[in-house]
């Protein structure tokens, strides 16, 4: 057991390469061996921060990767990231409704998105081209509630079932593959040390694969 009371934490700030004003923040950090990501959320432009920190107390600055933005008042929900891959989940919100996005930046360059043109409606849920606003496919009743990245494999909680995507392949929500599992509603999604899967709800718990 560790007893935080006996511990002095002691704090050092690091400098961020752009000037801040009201309302930016920092919402999410990923470390990916060696790299400390920061994701920079609310006001737009975002960015993602990159340090190396091999020598954890002295992290040094590497770059700044400034991120597209999917729609209007967009949060950043979550990261995640290896060597090959970065992702990242977020919410937009509009007059006509919300969307959620997973954008996926690495070898390839693709944003997953679902679309609830109807709020009044959760079975109107759409795949949306980013580039021209129209529309691709019906998708059906669902939408995203977590990921994590294992290797070359983005899992997927989506509202109606877990899934998978080999992001080898062509990524795209056609090529999502379900996992069956005895919890019917899954809330959110645990990564342990092994890179196993845990899903979780209020009444229970389940390991995964």
């Amino acid at each position: 057991m560790l007893d935080l009371e006996t511990i002095e934490i002691k704090y050092k700030q690091i400098d961020l390469p752009i000037k801040l004003i009201k309302e930016k923040s920092i919402d999410d950090i990923v470390i990916v061996d060696d790299k400390l990501i920061l994701m920079d959320n609310i006001v737009y432009p975002k960015y993602i921060f990159e340090f190396d920190i091999a020598i954890s107390n002295s992290p040094e600055y590497l770059k700044t990767i400034e991120l597209p933005m999917n729609g209007a008042y967009e949060h950043v929900v979550k990261g995640d990231g290896n060597k090959d891959w970065l992702i990242i989940f977020s919410s937009t919100f509009g007059s006509i409704g919300g969307s959620q996005h997973i954008s996926i930046k690495g070898k390839k360059d693709v944003c997953l998105s679902v679309n609830d043109y109807f709020n009044s409606n959760n079975d109107l849920i759409y795949s949306i081209d980013p580039d021209t606003g129209v529309c691709i496919e019906k998708l059906g009743s669902y939408s995203f509630k977590d990921f994590f990245l294992v290797n070359d494999y983005l899992y997927v909680l989506r509202s109606d079932c877990l899934g998978y995507i080999d992001l080898n392949k062509t990524i795209s929500m056609e090529n999502f593959v379900r996992i069956p599992t005895d919890l019917t509603a899954i809330d959110k999604l645990i990564k342990t040390t092994d890179s196993r899967i845990v899903g979780y709800t209020n009444l229970g718990y389940e390991l995964i694969g």
